[in-house]
């Protein structure tokens, strides 16, 4: 499905909860001012209170789709306590440190590909830990492709990936469906976000922009060994029933930022 512009209160008062998605307001105005470039690359060094104050969110820039995507995936995953959790892409994102308190097993696996001290997105392994252990929210990571971080399988409840399948060109995207089919046990679940660009095909002529491709969801879950449990076909970019013109027809009904709609879904693993 696509995520609707309208959000359910409950996920409104979320967002609120843990000032998702990008931390308090009074943080991004501070981090508009120009003496912030020297604040956030040491944002992890900040004294415990203060990360605490700023939340699970204020570490890692993202796009507003977040607003929809994290409580979409929260409620979907439901966590409960002793859930082994495996975020693939988190980076700094907040969610896994929500889970963590929630009482889940969460691992991050990231390669923190193209990204240097200089990048916005760029965090060294230190900063993560210094970040788990301040936000009292224990999350282990581990620095490489899922099919590289030695998870071992039929070891995770659920897998979780928001917005970045997308980024990943066929190939690489085909290796980690089937990688985490591999580390999901039976019955274990892939919930997933993954954009949706209205600037390349089928709803523009170029191919790719700067943050990816529209990606082939119906072929891509076809050679990944799980099985589609929600999400609407007509809304999910590849399936048969996906119609472009009449995605722009209801376009004012969807979660829209910068040209980007979000399309869920979850898939289990038989």
């Amino acid at each position: 499905m696509l995520l609707r512009r309208e959000l359910p209160v409950e996920w409104a008062r979320w967002n609120a909860a843990h000032a998702s998605p990008h931390g308090p307001r009074w943080w991004l105005s501070l981090l508009r001012r120009r003496w912030a470039r020297r604040v956030w690359p040491n944002r992890a060094a900040l004294p415990g209170a203060m990360v605490r104050q700023l939340g699970p969110f204020a570490f890692q820039r993202n796009s507003d789709t977040r607003t929809a995507e994290y409580p979409w995936t929260y409620f979907t995953i439901a966590p409960r306590p002793g859930s082994v959790v495996i975020d693939v892409g988190g980076g700094l994102s907040g969610m896994q440190f929500v889970l963590a308190r929630a009482g889940c097993q969460v691992t991050t696996v990231d390669p923190v590909l193209d990204a240097d001290p200089t990048d916005s997105w760029w965090f060294g392994d230190a900063d993560h830990a210094a970040l788990s252990r301040k936000l009292r929210a224990p999350v282990r990571f581990v620095r490489a492709l899922l099919q590289d971080a030695g998870i071992a399988e039929s070891s995770a409840d659920v897998v979780t990936a928001t917005s970045v399948i997308e980024h990943i060109p066929a190939e690489p995207a085909a290796d980690l469906m089937r990688a985490i089919a591999r580390v999901l046990k039976p019955g274990g679940r892939l919930v997933a976000t993954v954009d949706l660009f209205l600037d390349v095909r089928p709803f523009a002529p170029a191919e790719r922009n700067r943050w990816g491709t529209n990606i082939d969801l119906a072929r891509l879950i076809a050679g990944s060994g799980l099985r589609l449990e929600f999400g609407d076909t007509a809304e999910l970019h590849g399936f048969a029933g996906f119609n472009p013109a009449a995605i722009l027809a209801r376009r004012a009904e969807f979660y829209e930022f910068d040209g980007v709609l979000s399309q869920a879904l979850v898939l289990r693993k038989p």
